[in-house]
């Protein structure tokens, strides 16, 4: 049975994607998402929304219903943050999203969650190290669940390497699930969605601009038990996202490679830092 909530988180989830703390307070403070979304539309000036990029309640409702009917017609759930499908470790988090768009299986509660992420510049050798370490994760953790962004590189070797192994994995997106990015990785996306599932925070009309993707980083981070960094350049999104899972106290572990190696070198500092101890030291995340 539908929430008949959910066309008002829906909604506020529009228009709060960016401040979901907003939105979520003002839940909180007048009682229901109804009760909420007629008071930011009554007065947008109050929460920085100009009245000249604000739509009336009526065409929110209208968006928010297609978008719904969007989805149904599509095989795909939207999650609130209150459902007891919404993953818990996410909730621990203060800017976890208010609706989570799924297309397959969201089975990531009761679960051991490894984050597995990396540059979209990937060596020859980090793929196949890659493809090592969820091997081995398959022998010592078969009920493990594989996550990652589905980007270029490290990321998408992981979820290949999940599938081959037999593993649940699930691709956290940085677009919402009307359009698949990148279109190269189309061909994984469905395989993906019957062995996991394919997860975005993004209404289905969202573009996808370069700040998504960064702010994707944080639900990689936050969904998981446990984040691995299999390669890295000392700047870049995996940097990033080894930095918030450690803001979320989740256990972060990083691949050490030579000195000479660019790609290695993030992972190197991030050890270095005590920011991560490497990854031999694998039977403590089983």
């Amino acid at each position: 049975m539908q929430d008949p909530n959910l066309k008002y988180l829906a909604a506020l989830n529009n228009i709060f994607l960016y401040r979901p703390g907003i939105a979520k307070r003002v839940i909180e403070e007048t009682g229901s998402a109804e009760a909420a979304l007629k008071i930011v539309t009554d007065n947008p000036s109050q929460f920085g929304i100009k009245r000249s990029h604000s739509l009336s309640l009526k065409e929110l409702l209208q968006n928010s219903g297609e978008e719904i009917n969007w989805a149904i017609d599509k095989g795909i759930k939207i999650i609130s943050y209150n459902h007891p499908q919404y993953p818990e470790t996410l909730l621990e988090c203060s800017d976890h999203p208010i609706l989570l768009y799924c297309r397959g299986e969201m089975n990531l509660n009761q679960r051991k969650i490894i984050s597995v992420v990396g540059t979209r510049r990937a060596t020859s050798q980090g793929l196949i190290n890659c493809e090592k370490i969820i091997e081995e994760t398959a022998n010592l953790t078969p009920d493990a669940v594989i996550v990652s962004g589905m980007a270029y590189g490290i990321d998408i070797a992981a979820h290949k390497a999940a599938l081959k192994n037999k593993l649940e994995t699930t691709a956290i997106l940085a677009t919402g699930l009307k359009e698949i990015y990148p279109v190269a990785h189309n061909k994984y996306a469905s395989k993906i969605a019957s062995k996991g599932a394919l997860i975005s925070e993004y209404p289905f009309i969202k573009e996808g601009f370069k700040y998504n993707f960064l702010r994707r980083n944080r639900i990689i981070a936050g969904i998981c038990d446990v984040i691995i960094i299999v390669e890295s350049a000392e700047k870049g999104g995996a940097i990033i996202t080894a930095k918030l899972a450690n803001s979320y106290s989740r256990e972060v572990y990083a691949l050490p490679g030579r000195v000479t190696d660019p790609m290695s070198s993030g992972c190197n500092r991030l050890i270095s830092k005590n920011m991560a101890p490497p990854i031999h030291i694998y039977s403590r995340i089983t």
